[in-house]
């Protein structure tokens, strides 16, 4: 989704973001939501990440653990569910990331020196 690269410049596209998140496609309920945190709107958006960490799918919720990474402080209310998953997902990598996230959030960093995209 390209109003995911404009970041605030897409609250024009609000009520369009919102309806993404009843999307059929993962991809785009991950995309809609990351733009809905950008422009203000977290709640609803943050509640459909927090559920996608949940996907029977791997690929969908390291995705959704990805774009929660991003998200930084906004993705905070969803910290006692980022512990959850770091200690309970099967699969490694959703595990790493969610580490990486409380330990981003709690202030101690991550490990993780790559540069930021």
């Amino acid at each position: 989704m390209g109003v995911l690269a404009l970041g605030r410049d897409a609250a024009g596209a609000r009520e369009a973001l919102l309806a993404r998140l009843q999307d059929n496609s993962p991809d785009v309920r991950i995309a809609a939501a990351e733009s809905l945190c950008l422009i203000g709107n977290a709640d609803p958006a943050l509640q459909t990440l927090g559920g996608l960490l949940e996907h029977e799918n791997e690929y969908v919720r390291l995705h959704a653990a990805n774009a929660l990474d991003n998200l930084d402080e906004v993705a905070r209310p969803l910290l006692e569910l980022f512990r959850q998953e770091m200690a309970d997902d099967e699969s490694r990598e959703v595990r790493r990331v969610m580490t990486k996230a409380v330990a981003d959030l709690e202030g101690s960093g991550g490990g993780d020196e790559s540069p930021p995209c």
